[in-house]
């Protein structure tokens, strides 16, 4: 056994990254998003086709993007870098002290784990919800129109979004949309 901390590794080595982007960045934007056109479709007096279904996604997708900002930021209370753990630890060749901190980084990791799979989550659902109340909003009257074009392009939308979640969820990701290690030929 080495004498240095052995950490476990979430894979690929940019997760915690791009879920600080998802969660600090993507999801108040969204979220800000779902509630200006909630706002603009309940104060407007415009008449929309599918106006309930409308504002019930986007209330659904504001609360869950709202949801999957304090699953973020509380899951990257749990996400210290290894140089950030050892940098603490001053004696950190003493056994004592490594083993300490590997016991800290397994509970870190776990704990990460959790609020991250619940952001992403809530995210997942957020994204769902916006797209769908999107589809509701240009529903047509005409489907040969350029409306009925939106409506076609914000459902393969939410078509390819199922797939992307899915494929997130069973571990079959067809490489077409989320190329992976098992696409990529060494």
């Amino acid at each position: 056994m080495s004498n240095g901390p052995r950490w476990l590794v979430r894979y690929p080595l940019g997760t915690t990254d791009a879920f600080r982007s998802m969660g600090t960045v993507a999801a108040p934007l969204l979220a800000g998003f779902a509630l200006a056109t909630l706002a603009v479709l309940l104060t407007s007096g415009v008449n929309v086709r599918l106006a309930g279904p409308a504002t019930f996604a986007l209330a659904l997708a504001a609360a869950m993007f709202v949801f999957c900002v304090q699953f973020t930021v509380t899951g990257l209370l749990y996400s210290a870098s290894p140089a950030e753990r050892s940098g603490w630890q001053p004696t950190a060749n003493d056994t004592d002290v490594a083993e300490r901190m590997r016991r800290v980084q397994r509970r870190d990791y776990l704990l990460q784990g959790r609020y991250l799979f619940r952001a992403r989550l809530t995210y997942d659902v957020g994204i769902v919800s916006l797209l769908a109340a999107l589809l509701a909003l240009v529903t047509p009257h005409d489907w040969l129109s350029w409306r009925g074009a939106a409506f076609a392009v914000v459902a393969a939308a939410l078509t390819v979004e199922f797939v992307w979640v899915i494929a997130g969820r069973t571990r079959y990701a067809p490489g077409w949309l989320l190329p992976s290690y098992r696409h990529t030929r060494q």
